[in-house]
C-alpha cells in the first residue's frame, strides 16, 4: 500500500506516521509482518507485505500467489480502512 493522498506529500507523510504510531497493533491484527518504506523521508510512504514469486513460475505455483494477493488485498482493506477513514 502506498500513501499518496492526492499530491499532499505533508497529509502522506502523516498518515504513514499516524499508522507507524499503530504498527504493532496492526502487524498483530493482520498476523503478519510488515515493511514500513518512507520512515527517512526519501521515499514514497509505503506499508508492504513481500512474498516471493516469479511470472515464470508454474501456473499452479501463480493461482497460489493470485490467492494470497487476494486474501492480503481484503486483509489490508479490514484493517486499514477504518484506520484510513478516521
Amino acid at each position: 500500500m502506498t500513501l499518496d493522498y492526492r499530491g499532499d506529500e505533508k497529509r502522506s507523510k502523516d498518515l504513514f506516521h499516524q499508522m507507524l504510531k499503530d504498527k504493532n497493533c496492526i502487524e498483530s491484527e493482520l498476523q503478519e509482518s510488515l515493511e514500513w518504506e518512507g520512515m527517512d523521508d526519501d521515499k514514497p510512504y509505503r506499508i508492504v507485505v513481500v512474498r516471493s514469486g516469479n511470472i515464470d513460475d508454474a501456473p499452479e505455483a501463480l493461482k497460489e500467489v493470485e490467492g494470497w494477493m487476494i486474501d492480503k488485498l481484503l486483509a489490508f482493506k479490514r484493517v486499514f480502512g477504518p484506520r484510513l477513514t478516521e
